[in-house]
């Protein structure tokens, strides 16, 4: 994209150029059409979430590790990937509302 206008008295023309809106025009459409597949691809790796995470509850056990969904080896502080998910799912869906 060049720069702007600047008429032959040498001072830059104050208003754009009709070739610098359509190309501005044109790259915030393939900004947007980038920004769906985004969105589309999103909202997939959500679904595929929902569908696999467990419904169970977490049950741990007096070493923190989560019984229920095998992660037997979560340090302190770690919560298991499966509430994780739950809690992302939860964030993604107040947020789309």
């Amino acid at each position: 994209m060049s720069g702007p206008h600047i008429p032959a008295y040498g001072t830059p023309d104050p208003y754009p150029t009709v070739d610098a809106y359509e190309a501005a025009c044109a790259a915030l459409e393939a900004h947007r059409q980038r920004a769906d597949a985004a969105e589309a691809k999103l909202r997939d790796a959500m679904r595929i979430i929902g569908d696999l995470v467990d419904p169970d509850d977490c049950w741990l056990d007096h070493h923190g590790g989560c019984q229920a969904h095998g992660y037997l080896s979560l340090e302190p502080g770690e919560i298991c990937p499966h509430q994780e998910a739950k809690e992302l799912l939860e964030a993604v869906a107040e947020g789309a509302t």
